[in-house]
């Protein structure tokens, strides 16, 4: 007996073996009502009956310590009755066993979809609700799109789409080229509409319509018909979109472009994992850069918190990050070295113990004066250290042969205009050297960072085309936020790297492991 899973489904129905009251109550107060159902058992009698009778999407298991309850074998009696008759039934285990100690007492690991440690807190909870939304997408987006995260080659059709200080705008496919002259003036009524978005005042109608008002902008008839030519033979060939956005006029370049509503289609253009969106700058990568590393990354996480800027708290941000990287590190595929006093000692401190591949920054923007600045600490005073594009790259010199990515992070605490220096600095950095950055064009919620940042670094751990990375998560935060608010689009990609393969080559490096072992002899 099979339990093919209805993609379909307005609901994922979940069941759990539990025992513990609290556990069952707040399993029915994390997963929404609107998108989960819940089955608890606390027998496992009444577990068979559910599985029996209700088309069961995730099964949630507690398996209890032997030494405690050496009687209590039901969550393991489960799985195997699942395994038996429920071939392809995600079943996610936590336990109060960590991963190794599962494997060692045989608890059939290779049957599960997961092993989590069971939280000492219900607010600790994070990896295991992650790992239930994330079957929720698999089965909302069924395997085709999570099979590319699996390894599946990825082909591109391009559309380069350059807008020159006077309007002139030129599009570049393989079909042809197409050109036309636009206003660089943005219209009045798009004026109102950001405002609304800039303050979170809006709805799915308000922002397809500011949308659909961009793709008119940015496609005029001639170019949205090569577009439109480009897209039916990407099709046919079975290959993605890969549109590149070179815009010189400042008072274009600083619109949402990632809003943009291809009416036609019905999606937003950063919203589809078909269709991937970058800002790109039209500059030479470094030559014969240092290769990467082909079995893991090494992130610096630098959390800035300033006295006096509106205040993070360096440890809940390490936490955030953390669990949402939580499979890439288990898996050995990323590694973590954080800095919580972003002063300049601590990060050349990190500098030498570890060259980053990857820079996460999470903290405020300045921007002053047309400039985009980080608000790093200061050594003395613990205030606002200014760090423009130059004192970022000459911070990280000698350290950079490998440092491909710098993503720029705040949340909806941050009351700042971090966003908008945020902005200012990113493609300021690229223009330094770094071949992507990732910044946020306004501030987000907490949860909408966790999902973001998870899936994006999944993808970047498979070493997929960063612009896809990018767009495989805002299309990720679509199906979890839903279309009526700014969160999808929030994320902006600025880019120099062409085809968008910034960890594509390989080279040998000695594993985490082994470089702990090393430092600490």
């Amino acid at each position: 007996m099979s339990n093919v899973r209805n993609r379909g489904a307005k609901k994922i129905k979940i069941l759990t073996l539990e025992d513990g009251k609290n556990w069952c109550k707040y399993f029915k107060t994390i997963f929404d009502k609107r998108h989960y159902e819940i089955y608890p058992a606390d027998r496992l009698e009444e577990a068979e009956e559910f599985l029996e009778n209700e088309h069961i999407d995730i099964v949630i298991v507690n398996i209890k310590l032997f030494k405690k309850f050496p009687s209590d074998k039901s969550g393991i009696i489960l799985l195997e009755h699942i395994k038996a008759r429920y071939s392809g039934l995600p079943s996610i285990v936590f336990t109060a066993y960590s991963a190794e100690e599962f494997d060692k007492n045989g608890y059939i690991r290779k049957y599960v979809r997961c092993v989590l440690r069971k939280p000492s807190r219900m607010d600790d909870a994070g990896p295991l609700y992650r790992e239930v939304l994330n079957v929720r997408r698999e089965i909302l987006n069924g395997d085709d799109v999570r099979g590319v995260l699996n390894g599946e080659l990825m082909e591109y059709a391009d559309f380069s789409l350059h807008i020159g200080p006077d309007g002139y705008i030129r599009a570049i496919s393989e079909q042809g080229e197409a050109s036309d002259k636009i206003f660089v003036k943005i219209p009045d009524d798009i004026q109102e509409y950001l405002k609304k978005i800039e303050k979170n005042e809006t709805d799915a109608g308000n922002l397809k319509f500011c949308g659909k008002r961009l793709y008119d902008i940015v496609f005029p008839p001639k170019i949205h018909t090569l577009l439109s030519q480009s897209e039916a033979v990407a099709r046919e060939r079975k290959q993605k979109i890969r549109i590149r956005l070179t815009i010189e006029p400042d008072s274009l370049a600083s619109l949402p472009w990632e809003l943009t509503y291809r009416e036609e289609r019905g999606y937003f253009l950063s919203q589809n994992p078909s269709t991937v969106l970058s800002h790109y700058l039209d500059m030479p990568l470094q030559q014969n850069p240092m290769k990467r590393p082909e079995s893991f990354l090494n992130m610096l996480l630098i959390i800035a918190n300033p006295s006096d800027q509106t205040p993070l708290d360096p440890d809940k941000w390490e936490k955030i990050i953390t669990s949402a990287l939580y499979k890439q590190t288990e898996a050995g595929k990323i590694k973590i070295r954080t800095v919580k006093k972003a002063t300049r000692k601590e990060i050349s401190k990190a500098l030498l113990e570890v060259q980053p591949d990857i820079v996460q920054f999470v903290g405020h923007g300045i921007y002053h004066e047309g400039k985009g600045y980080l608000a790093m600490v200061d050594n003395q005073t613990g205030e606002t250290w200014k760090v423009d594009d130059e004192r970022f790259s000459t911070m990280f010199l000698g350290a950079d042969d490998l440092l491909r990515l710098v993503c720029l992070a705040t949340c909806e605490s941050a009351k700042s205009d971090s966003p908008k220096g945020f902005l200012g600095i990113a493609p300021q950095i690229v223009q330094k050297g770094i071949p992507a950055v990732v910044a946020m064009r306004y501030s987000i919620l907490i949860s909408t960072a966790e999902i973001f940042l998870e899936e994006f670094y999944q993808a970047i751990a498979e070493r997929k085309p960063v612009d896809w990375a990018v767009q495989w998560a805002r299309n990720q935060v679509s199906l979890d936020k839903g279309l009526d608010n700014r969160e999808f689009a929030t994320p902006v990609l600025f880019m120099r790297a062409k085809d968008g393969n910034i960890f594509s080559e390989n080279i040998h490096r000695e594993s985490p492991a082994m470089q702990d072992e090393e430092r600490n002899v």
